[in-house]
């Protein structure tokens, strides 16, 4: 009876010592997203984002973009280029995988990029039929460029940001109707530069909100989707 106890304790405690070695395996090696980036490359070029695709090399001749009407109110946005080339440097600055260079020249790929649509939509409605939120899309067309061979490596004609904004028609006063600062979502109003170029403040941290989400899809395209 005795034999029997000592070898049901000593196969228990082989057990117990197979599945604490497991573990510590697996906490030591815990959980690593492998990098979809070739191993060639390791530093990017952000240019200035353009108002037109036609402004890029790769685009240029595109003729899909030859006699595209882009919403004009964004071309008189001064701003918002560079909220858009800040983001997408501070997207690869933060994420490390692809070092940010200030010329062409000194790096492995050139991210180009340019406005090509802004929309602004009806969202919800109140029962008189006032539109009460809206919805803001800016999309635009970018490239991945390998700078040693000048092949491109992707490109992606319609990328797209969005999101809404409240437009609060039932309130007379302008200042009760503006959204308060820092009310925007997630980060982007400590990080993204506000535009403010747009009729309207809630419009103009609407398209604020659209373009950090676009910055965000770019990235992604550029680390993960493209390759």
């Amino acid at each position: 009876m005795d034999s029997e106890i000592k070898k049901f304790l000593l196969m228990d405690g082989k057990r117990f010592i197979l599945t604490l070695c497991c573990l510590l395996l697996l906490g030591g090696c815990g959980y690593t997203a492998a990098s979809r980036i070739p191993d060639a490359y390791n530093t990017i070029y952000v240019p200035p984002f353009r108002m037109d695709p036609l402004e890029t090399e790769t685009f240029k001749a595109d003729p899909q973009f030859t006699s595209q009407a882009m919403d004009q109110r964004i071309w008189f946005a001064y701003d918002v280029q560079a909220a858009m080339t800040d983001a997408l440097r501070r997207k690869f600055i933060a994420d490390g995988r692809l070092q940010v260079r200030n010329r062409a020249e000194e790096s492995d790929l050139t991210l180009e990029g340019a406005f090509t649509q802004y929309a602004l939509d009806p969202f919800t409605r109140d029962n008189d039929d006032n539109v009460t939120e809206f919805r803001v899309f800016v999309s635009a067309a970018v490239a991945l460029v390998d700078n040693r061979t000048g092949e491109v490596v992707w490109k992606e004609p319609d990328l797209r940001g969005t999101t809404t904004f409240f437009a609060r028609p039932f309130v007379k006063s302008p200042e009760a109707r503006a959204i308060p600062p820092g009310a925007t979502r997630g980060n982007t109003d400590f990080f993204t530069p506000e535009v403010r170029s747009f009729s309207s403040r809630n419009e103009s941290q609407g398209v604020t909100e659209a373009i950090e989400d676009l910055a965000s899809n770019i990235f992604l395209w550029t680390v993960e989707y493209g390759w």
